[in-house]
């Protein structure tokens, strides 16, 4: 599968992924070994400590990776996708034979992609449909093996061709409300998972709209469609351990699965009623329960990029190759009490980034600040003449970008996160939730959980002054003349007001 010399690239991405969740990385789930064959990889390749996501939005995101340049809601609608530079076609130019497999975010289907194979629905996580050039047909299974299995046949028939291969591979399986195969979900029962620092915060030293979002782990998630709890224990005494009675993410699940989920599951369950029966704050428990789903679907993604990455670096398969990993967005895993993303926050700005391949150096960790951006250069760079288009893989760089800005351009939605943009430094970090013209700043080196805003401290005025001169700076590399007007005063009460996490809300203009 080598032309000209010509490298084999593999890309493979998740929607969201903590890195705290591996184990490469550190942090406090280190021991539960949640990502070994990530682990293994990390080893044999190249980690990126500081890699960032550049939008709040994943969508938007893979845009950016696919085209190189930032891309916004209105574009996406007006026009799709650049086709006339996305990567998939300047691989297809440079004599590539092109895939994509499963996640496709975008209304219109794969472009210059010599073949595809996307989810129907990006929520179908047992028994997807799965939609092809030339049919639509369901699958059996869990998501991300479904995805993983039709990756690696896709590539087992590449072995008689003399193209280079261009694959991407996108997995939706850490999407809400997190349900993971069936052979993990007794794993870490026996666990009980430590909990972040801020678990409790009341939000107090941070701007309103922390205050106002709707990812908060103990109020946004349901018991029943997003922790799989039936808290009635006649239910549970007649082996009901779900709500079947109203549309369920296990409507997909045929009667096998379903008993063998129910089966998994109901200890779980009884357990929950004994330990609430006379409990008022269940944020504890719904942190083990949302938090331990995740890890198992995180568990999932992980078995099966090993899967995926064993066939690639088979004896005979291939001698030229570049794997990939990296995720559109990072998560909550109940920092600050939340869950989910979209935040300018760490935890979800923050993205795993390995790369590995028979030119690359093993076992290496780089501290370079770079961003998803980045992606699109580096994938191209394998096969440009000449030098690197980005230096950050070289053995001497001292990283690609000291400044990362920030964007997330989607409010109100489902998770009621406000617009924001802002900057990120080796030190500060300035946010500004520009339709409510309210302001963040945090230091990152004294306060890395970002629980203290100093931006209205005297003492921090010429600090805020130069970050705002930064922060301008790049929103005119963005394409913008100056700092976003606010809101009317009268939209802006909607959103602030006693009715504020009602439903029915207004769209903004």
């Amino acid at each position: 599968m080598t032309l000209c010399g010509k490298e084999n690239v593999f890309l493979c991405l998740s929607q969201t992924h903590a890195i705290s969740s591996i184990s490469a990385y550190g942090g406090r789930y280190q021991e539960f070994n949640v990502t070994p064959h990530l682990d293994r990889i990390a080893t044999e390749g190249v980690l990126f400590k500081n890699a960032f996501t550049s939008q709040g939005s994943a969508k938007l995101t893979l845009a950016t990776i696919l085209t190189g340049t930032k891309s916004t809601r209105t574009q996406l609608a007006q026009n799709g996708l650049n086709d006339t530079q996305s990567v998939q076609r300047l691989f297809q130019v440079l004599g590539y034979q092109t895939a994509f497999f499963g996640k496709w975010p975008f209304k219109l289907l794969p472009k210059n992609f010599d073949y595809w194979e996307i989810l129907e629905d990006s929520t179908d996580i047992y028994n997807p449909k799965i939609i092809s050039p030339h049919s639509t047909h369901e699958i059996e299974g869990h998501a991300t093996d479904v995805i993983t299995d039709r990756t690696i046949a896709w590539i087992n028939e590449q072995n008689n061709t003399e193209k280079p291969v261009f694959l991407i591979t996108f997995f939706n399986g850490t999407l809400k409300p997190w349900i993971p195969p069936i052979r993990f979900l007794e794993l870490y029962n026996d666990r009980l998972l430590p909990e972040p620092e801020t678990l409790h915060t009341d939000y107090s030293g941070k701007a309103p709209p922390s205050r106002y979002q709707e990812v908060e782990i103990l109020r946004n998630l349901d018991l029943v469609s997003d922790l799989f709890v039936e808290t009635d224990e006649k239910s549970l005494d007649n082996s009901a351990a779900l709500n079947l009675d109203k549309p369920t993410p296990f409507d997909r699940l045929n009667d096998e699965q379903l008993s063998a989920w129910q089966l998994g599951i109901r200890p779980q369950n009884e357990a929950f009623v004994r330990l609430n029966r006379d409990s008022d704050d269940n944020l504890n428990w719904k942190y083990q329960r949302f938090a331990k789903n995740y890890l198992r679907c995180v568990h999932a993604i992980d078995e099966n990029i090993g899967r995926l990455y064993n066939t690639i670096i088979q004896e005979g398969m291939t001698t030229d190759w570049t794997f990939i990993y990296s995720a559109c967005q990072g998560n909550f895993l109940g920092e600050n009490g939340w869950f989910s993303g979209s935040w300018i926050y760490e935890p979800t700005i923050q993205i795993p980034l390995i790369i590995t391949g028979s030119k690359y150096p093993k076992n290496k960790k780089y501290n370079a600040s770079i961003q998803v951006t980045d992606l699109y250069p580096t994938l191209l760079s394998q096969n440009i003449e000449g030098n690197r288009l980005i230096p950050i893989l070289d053995e001497n760089s001292s990283g690609n970008q000291n400044i990362l800005y920030f964007e997330h351009c989607i409010f109100p939605d489902i998770n009621m996160v406000a617009k924001h943009y802002g900057i990120r430094t080796d030190r500060h970090k300035l946010i500004h939730y520009h339709q409510f013209n309210e302001w963040e700043l945090f230091d990152l080196k004294k306060d890395p959980s970002e629980q203290n805003n100093i931006f209205d401290g005297t003492e921090n005025e010429s600090l805020v002054s130069h970050l705002t001169k930064l922060l301008l700076h790049e929103r005119r590399k963005q394409g913008y003349d100056k700092l976003t007007e606010p809101m009317p005063e009268e939209w802006r009460r909607i959103y602030r007001g006693p009715n504020a996490r009602k439903k029915e809300r207004i769209e903004p203009p």
